[in-house]
C-alpha cells in the first residue's frame, strides 16, 4: 500500500523525506507543489521553500497529473487542457530555489507573470466547482435523497453510509451521476458529444474516495446552511490521489470524514512517524 503525503504532512515531515521507507512507499503530487509555490508571504516563504527543496532532493515520487485531469479521465475525457502544468512548476521551483527572500522571488517571476497567474488561479477552479456546480447538484438531489430506509441522509450521512448495506453504493452512484451531468454540459463534451449514460458507463472508479467524501462533506454543509471554506476546496481535491492509497494527514476534513467512511485510507502524521520509528 502506498502513502500519499498531502501539503501539510509534507511540511510537517519535510526533514524525513529522505527516509528510505518514504522514498520507496510514499508519493506526493503536482497539487502539493502548486500549493507550496503559491500564497507565499514573509512568514511562510522559508517554510515552503524548504519543503519544496526536500521534495526534489529526496526523490520522492511525484504524481504530475493535475486533479482535474484525473477527474475528467475517470469519465473518458482524454484531450482536455489544464492550467496546472509540470513545466511551470519546475520553472517556478527553479526560481524559488535561487531566491533568498520573498521579494527576490516576486521580482524574478515578473517575466513570467501570465504563467504564475495561471498557477495562482488554478485553485479558483475548485472554488467555482464546489460553490456553483457541486453545490447546486447537491441541492438538486437533496430532496430526492433526503430519506432512505427512514433515515434523513442529509443530517446523518456518515451513519447512513456506515450502517446501511446499500447506502455506500446508492450515495456513490448519486454523486457520480451529478458529476456526469456537469461533464455532459461542459466544454469538453461539445466535441465528445457522448450522452449522459455513455459518460456514466465510462467511469473507471478511480476517484471513488473523492466522490464519496466530497459529496458527504458538501451535503452536510448544504444541510446545515454552512459555507465551504476555500481551503477545504483544495483539501478535497487531494483525494483524487487516494483511491488505492493511504493519505497521511492531520487535517480535520480528512480525519472527520475519512476516519469514519474510509478508516483504512488515512493515517495521522504522528501515527505515521511511529510506524517509521522516527521523531
Amino acid at each position: 500500500m502506498n502513502y500519499y503525503m498531502e501539503t501539510n504532512s509534507i511540511r510537517k515531515m519535510s526533514k524525513h523525506l529522505d527516509n528510505d521507507f518514504i522514498k520507496v512507499n510514499c508519493f506526493t503530487s503536482i497539487q502539493v507543489l502548486s500549493e507550496l509555490l503559491t500564497d507565499l508571504n514573509e512568514a511562510n516563504f522559508s517554510i515552503k521553500k524548504n519543503a519544496l527543496n526536500k521534495i526534489f532532493e529526496s526523490g520522492i515520487f511525484i504524481d504530475w497529473e493535475p486533479p482535474h485531469q484525473k477527474q475528467y479521465e475517470s469519465f473518458g475525457f482524454f484531450n482536455a487542457k489544464y492550467n496546472l502544468r509540470k513545466d511551470d512548476i519546475l520553472l517556478f521551483y527553479s526560481i524559488i530555489k535561487k531566491s533568498t527572500c520573498l521579494s527576490d522571488f516576486n521580482n524574478a517571476i515578473q517575466v513570467y507573470a501570465n504563467e504564475y497567474k495561471m498557477l495562482t488561479d488554478y485553485d479558483k477552479a475548485f472554488e467555482t466547482y464546489f460553490r456553483n456546480e457541486m453545490g447546486e447538484r447537491i441541492k438538486d438531489f437533496r430532496s430526492v435523497f433526503s430519506y432512505q430506509q427512514g433515515v434523513n441522509v442529509c443530517d446523518n450521512i456518515i451513519d447512513y453510509l456506515k450502517t446501511h448495506d446499500d447506502g455506500f453504493t446508492n450515495f456513490h452512484t448519486a454523486v457520480c451521476y451529478k458529476m456526469v451531468e456537469d461533464l455532459y454540459h461542459s466544454d469538453f463534451n461539445k466535441k465528445d458529444k457522448r450522452t449522459i449514460d455513455e459518460i456514466a458507463k465510462s467511469y473507471n472508479y478511480h476517484i471513488t474516495v473523492f466522490l464519496v467524501i466530497s459529496g458527504a462533506y458538501s451535503l452536510t454543509k448544504v444541510s446545515r446552511n454552512e459555507q465551504i471554506s476555500r481551503n477545504d476546496y483544495n483539501d478535497l481535491y487531494h483525494l483524487m490521489y487516494v483511491n488505492d492509497s493511504i493519505i497521511v494527514s492531520d487535517d480535520n476534513i480528512f480525519s472527520n470524514y475519512m476516519g469514519e467512511i474510509f478508516p483504512d485510507n488515512i493515517i495521522s502524521t504522528v501515527e505515521f512517524e511511529k510506524l517509521l520509528n522516527i521523531t
